[in-house]
C-alpha cells in the first residue's frame, strides 16, 4: 500500500490525501487502485496537484468514502498487464480455433485426419465417419449372402 489514505467523492474527478505523498508517488498516466466497498476501483490519474490532491481522467462514479487505503500502479505497469492480457485472450481463442477445426475433421472427415493439439504437437488417426464406412462393409444379421467359408471358430454353429 501507498503511504495515507484518500477521499473518493461520488461524481468527481478530485481525489484529496491525508499523509500521501502524491508528486512523488504517482504522475500523469498511472493508476490509483482502491477498494471501496468490497469492489476495486482502478482511476487513472490526469495530473498530480499536489502531495495531497491529484485529478483523474473521468469522474469516480462509486460511493464517496474518505480514509480508504490506496496503491499506486505505475502506467507501464498497467500497459504490461494489459498487454499479458490480450496475448492470453489470443492465445485462448486461437485454441478455441484449433478445437473447432479438429472436431469438425473428427465429425465429418472420412479416413485419416490430423488434429492439431494446443502445444503444437499433432495426432493422425481416423475420423468418425471412417467407422462407419468400415463398419458399413460389414455383414449384417440376415444379410449373409456374401460369406463363402466360415472358419477359426471356437464354438459351434447351430441351426435354429
Amino acid at each position: 500500500m501507498s503511504a495515507g489514505t484518500i477521499t473518493l467523492t461520488h461524481n468527481s474527478a478530485a481525489v484529496t490525501g491525508a499523509g500521501t505523498a502524491f508528486t512523488t508517488d504517482l504522475k500523469a498516466g498511472d493508476i490509483i487502485a482502491s477498494v471501496v466497498g468490497g469492489v476495486t476501483y482502478t482511476l487513472p490519474v490526469k495530473t498530480v496537484n499536489s502531495a495531497a490532491s491529484v485529478t483523474l481522467i473521468k469522474n469516480y462514479d462509486g460511493p464517496t468514502q474518505a480514509g480508504a487505503a490506496w496503491y499506486a500502479i505505475p502506467r507501464d505497469a498497467m500497459n504490461a498487464i494489459t498487454a499479458q492480457l490480450a496475448a492470453d485472450t489470443a492465445q485462448a481463442l486461437r485454441g478455441l480455433n484449433f478445437d473447432k477445426q479438429n472436431w469438425q475433421q473428427v465429425f465429418s472427415g472420412t479416413g485419416t485426419i490430423t488434429v492439431r493439439l494446443p502445444d503444437g504437437s499433432s495426432y493422425t488417426g481416423p475420423a468418425w465417419n471412417s467407422f462407419i464406412v468400415e463398419l458399413g462393409k460389414k455383414a449384417n444379421a440376415g444379410d449373409n449372402s456374401d460369406i463363402t467359408s466360415i472358419s477359426g471358430l471356437k464354438t459351434a454353429l447351430s441351426i435354429a
